[in-house]
């Protein structure tokens, strides 16, 4: 899903939960937005933290929505696995923290949607929900001499030429 889908969907969801949660509707939201930091912490690993660009960061996410049809794609979200979000949600428990329980279900929250996403258009299969489940398909992939890091390449190697476009139209 883009990001203005899920300020829509995590605003009004934090909305209708205000009367519930209070003020720790807003962690709710911050839970259900800022778990897609991940996209951008992917695109500065796969590009060796050369470029920082958000915008440059948009185009590589667009490149990579271009390629979900290849059978080498397979990506990874650090926030979006079942490891991290179930961390979140020990923490929680805990600590005892209602505030960050609101975190947790934000995140999860979120995680629903894509997902929802992912399966009406038949694409669930492209993401990996857990570390170990994209450690054990990347070597599956590999083994049948598919290499999902090509899919990430080929993505860079698209918005530098873009880049350079833009460079040579004085953008």
């Amino acid at each position: 899903m883009r990001l203005k889908d899920h300020l829509i969907l995590g605003g009004f969801a934090s909305a209708v939960l205000y009367p519930a949660l209070g003020k720790d509707s807003a962690l709710f939201f911050a839970g259900s937005v800022l778990i897609d930091i991940d996209h951008y912490l992917e695109y500065l690993f796969h590009n060796g933290f050369r470029d920082f660009g958000v915008t440059n960061m948009f185009r590589y996410h667009e490149a990579l929505r271009d390629s979900w049809g290849r059978p080498d794609f397979l990506n990874f979200e650090a926030f979006h696995t079942f490891e991290f979000v179930v961390a979140v949600l020990a923490a929680s428990l805990l600590i005892g923290s209602a505030a960050i329980f609101a975190l947790f279900m934000g995140l999860a929250f979120h995680i629903a949607c894509d997902a929802a996403f992912l399966l009406r258009l038949r694409i669930f299969r492209l993401r990996a929900n857990s570390f170990i489940e994209y450690l054990i398909r990347k070597r599956g992939f590999e083994r049948m001499g598919l290499f999902p890091s090509a899919v990430h390449e080929d993505a860079l190697k698209e918005i530098a030429i873009v880049k350079a476009l833009d460079g040579f139209a004085g953008k």
